[in-house]
């Protein structure tokens, strides 16, 4: 029964989460922790991915161009 006199209880919202390295109160939209200063984890654009698929893409195929040279030397060698 609350008349006014007692303090009220602090109000968790669903937007605040639990810091994981200090285990701190922090809203989910901040980057850092305000408390310990550790960025939050948050999610990657499009163009990082894209970036990381185009790499791969360049790699894969300059290891083919390796691997068909080789190939084409042991043949002449043969």
């Amino acid at each position: 029964m609350n008349n006014g006199n007692s303090p009220a209880a602090p109000e968790t919202t669903a937007d605040t989460i639990q810091c994981p390295a200090c285990r701190g109160e922090i809203r989910s939209s901040v980057k850092r922790c305000p408390h310990c200063g550790r960025p939050m984890a948050g999610s990657h654009s499009f163009f990082y991915y894209a970036f990381w698929v185009a790499l791969s893409l360049v790699v894969a195929a300059l290891m083919a161009c390796i691997f068909y040279v080789g190939f084409l030397l042991l043949n002449r060698m043969l």
